[in-house]
């Protein structure tokens, strides 16, 4: 449209920079075209964001569900450590009552 204004008006020496359009009249049917369509890219982009919200709480949720089963597991391990330290505390214990049993029996039979 400007190269059109300025071809027209060229000769006069006028040369316009920038052309603003402030209204448009448009046909009815195609004014009521373009708001359905407007329309239905607004509902399709409400979707998408819909959908990507979705998404975001699922994976939240799987996150939070897996570092619960995280912090589960290592309580277990540690109670299973702790237990293992027990028992080899309690053999260690038994190796040496056995062991000053024995000596005791052997100074015993001297």
């Amino acid at each position: 449209m400007k190269m059109e204004l300025n071809r027209r008006f060229n000769d006069y020496g006028i040369y316009i920079e920038v052309v603003n359009v402030m209204k448009v009249i448009m046909p009815k049917d195609l004014r009521v075209s373009l708001m359905q369509t407007t329309a239905y890219d607004v509902h399709l982009q409400n979707q998408v964001k819909y959908q990507q919200n979705l998404r975001i709480k699922l994976t939240n949720s799987e996150g939070i569900t897996i570092q619960n089963l995280k912090n589960s597991n290592d309580k277990i391990l540690d109670q299973l450590e702790h237990q293992i330290k027990l028992e080899q505390i309690n053999l260690e214990k038994m190796r040496i009552e056995e062991e000053t049993s024995q000596k005791l029996r052997i100074i015993e039979a001297m």
